[in-house]
């Protein structure tokens, strides 16, 4: 169904009982602004099989809230007996209508020889339920002006208002001449419906500089003017003071610099009082500033001194100590490593410009990264400081101490002790007992076994009976003079002791 804003459509609604028990039923609609709605018989009785039909009046009104569309809506039926409920969808298309309204602020201008072009506020209204995209336009019947809009076209949606500049300049505006006064008219037009269209006037009011009797009344004033000024003592006057920097550290300078005009000298004071006197009408000079101080300057001639001074207050800022730089924390992930090993440092810093990481000599991230990884590359201890810097290059260190280990590359691959075939392990032997001994080295060039028991190759097997407890070391030296050790130790059995024979006896007396 279709309804045009402000105007009202009736909706039928056919309501018929197909229960076996009479019924009160209740009519509602959702989906449309309430407002728009209006059920005159919300609620009624149906016997059975009874149909009955009643009205829904809609009425959107006409204004830019009802815009232009389709809206969904459901009418329900619900059964107040029963609860049921039915429903019935449907559109409803609410018709476009086109209104618009221009406004004129002011409603006269004033544009004349110095300022030439009188600006205007033009204001677009769309009062209608549609978009607009509007021309703006402007004229006068003599054709006197010129007009300039700061955007000849305006986009507005419904209930929007925009306003657009308006510069408007009299074509011909003398020096000396008459007042005139245009009026003209501004025409905002629909683009796309060219009948939409709406007009405001205004008026332009040019003013020559001078009129001819007003340029006479100059003239003998001027005359008269110059006259009395020449003849006048002049005032001393101070124009300005001035300093190269309004806020400095304090116990630095300040350059004040000053002019005066009609003056013989220059006086220039503090809040404590007279600070320099005697200075020359224009120049400048170099103080000390060791608080906030306000000076006042002043010209001097025969009349006295200005009396109005000129001010200047130079605030002295107190230079704030920096924070110390804090190390919060600096570890290493390992404090035993190989040569050809990656370390990795961590540290955290706080109130840091720069951080150094000696005796690499690399500077780290002050913020971002935390950590930083090095290969160990010469064997011995190595001692790693960290030193952070604040912004006075005041520095704090912490240190840690790795120690770098050059691995053989000579392995011992088996050294084992053995009784009977199988490993001795943690056994005891008695004395005399044939022990054999198993090795096998890799990349050696060297093999020696102390105490020596005769081991010399890089694998082999051999018997030999200990005579007491001992540990035997494995040595492997590879061609870079670098060992690789193991050890086990033969535990023999200490022999008895002799049994002591008691002593002979004395014959019996």
């Amino acid at each position: 169904m279709r309804v045009e804003p402000g105007s009202a459509a009736t909706l039928t609604v056919s309501v018929k009982n197909n229960g076996t028990d009479a019924d009160r039923v209740e009519i509602n609609l959702s989906g449309l602004d309430n407002d728009w709605v209006a059920v005159p018989v919300p609620s009624f009785m149906l016997e059975p099989g009874v149909e009955r039909a009643e009205k829904i009046l809609i009425k959107p009104p006409r204004t830019a809230e009802s815009k232009a569309g389709a809206y969904p809506f459901a009418v329900s039926v619900k059964s107040l007996e029963t609860g049921a409920v039915t429903d019935a969808p449907s559109v409803l298309d609410v018709e476009a209508f086109h209104l618009i309204s221009i406004e004129i602020e002011p409603k006269r201008g004033i544009a004349g020889f110095l300022r030439k072009e009188a600006p205007f506020g033009v204001t677009a209204i769309n009062l209608g339920n549609s978009a607009q995209n509007l021309q703006m336009f402007a004229d006068d019947p003599e054709d006197g002006c010129t007009y300039r809009f700061d955007q000849e076209r305006v986009q507005l949606s419904p209930g929007q208002q925009r306003e657009v500049g308006l510069s408007v300049q009299p074509v011909r505006v003398p020096m000396v001449g008459s007042a005139e006064l245009y009026g003209f008219t501004v025409t905002a037009r629909s683009v796309e419906n060219p009948l939409v269209v709406a007009n405001a006037s205004g008026q332009v009011e040019r003013r020559t500089m001078l009129t001819p009797a007003l340029l006479l009344a100059v003239l003998a004033t001027v005359a008269l003017a110059g006259y009395w000024i020449a003849a006048r003592p002049k005032p001393a006057q101070m124009d300005s003071l001035d300093a190269d920097a309004t806020e400095v550290l304090a116990g630095k300078t300040v350059t004040l610099s000053w002019a005066a005009t009609n003056a013989k000298s220059v006086t220039i004071e503090t809040q404590d009082g007279p600070f320099l006197q005697g200075l020359k009408p224009t120049g400048s000079t170099t103080v000390p500033l060791n608080k906030t101080t306000t000076y006042y300057a002043y010209a001097v001639n025969e009349m006295g001194r200005s009396r109005a001074p000129r001010q200047l207050t130079v605030v002295a800022r107190i230079e704030p100590q920096p924070q110390p730089a804090f190390i919060a924390s600096f570890t290493v992930s390992r404090r035993n490593v190989n040569v050809g090993d990656t370390v990795t440092v961590n540290y955290k810093v706080s109130n840091a410009t720069k951080v150094q990481l000696q005796p690499l000599g690399v500077d780290l991230p002050v913020k971002g990264l935390d950590s930083y990884d090095f290969i160990a590359e010469q064997p011995g201890n190595m001692t790693l400081k960290l030193t952070a810097y604040n912004v006075k290059n005041e520095a704090v260190s912490r240190t840690q101490t790795i120690s770098v280990r050059d691995v053989s590359t000579a392995k011992i691959l088996v050294f084992k002790a053995l009784l009977n075939g199988e490993a001795l392990g943690s056994r005891e032997v008695d004395v005399g007992t044939l022990v054999g001994i198993e090795w096998h080295v890799s990349n050696a060039e060297i093999v020696r076994v102390e105490p020596d028991i005769g081991i010399g190759t890089s694998q082999g097997a051999l018997s030999f009976v200990p005579e007491k407890t001992a540990q035997y070391k494995l040595t492997a030296i590879d061609s870079s003079g670098r060992p690789a050790v193991s050890r086990i130790t033969i535990k023999v059995k200490k022999p008895a002791p002799a049994p002591t024979e008691p002593p002979p006896m004395g014959p019996p007396g």
